[in-house]
């Protein structure tokens, strides 16, 4: 059945037909991106019709609850960890100490 979407929050949307459908009833709503119905806009949205109301212009809003559904869960990327170093040893340092003179001369 093909019908226009009026309104969609997370809650509900609103859809606009020329068909009628029983209150109550699961429906599957697959929004699409172009005239002639090939190319999928989103994923399909679940919902139940709650309402449904006669217009002047013989068309018929439906009031449907959208069924919210746990989306799958992509797979974590491997992270890598290297191996851990084996501490540095530690040495004793020790401090030399040169006394520079200027002028060539050694003082004794």
């Amino acid at each position: 059945m093909q019908g226009v979407l009026l309104d969609l929050n997370p809650y509900g949307m609103k859809l606009r037909m020329l068909d009628s459908i029983d209150e109550g009833t699961e429906v599957v709503v697959q929004m699409m991106r172009d005239d002639e119905f090939s190319v999928p806009l989103s994923q399909p949205i679940h919902g139940r019709v709650m309402r449904r109301e006669t217009g002047f212009s013989g068309f018929i809003d439906h009031g449907i609850k959208v069924s919210i559904r746990a989306m799958p869960q992509a797979p974590q990327p491997r992270v890598y960890r290297p191996t851990p170093r084996p501490p540095a040893r530690t040495r004793k340092t020790r401090m030399h100490t040169v006394d520079y003179r200027f002028g060539g001369g050694r003082r004794r």
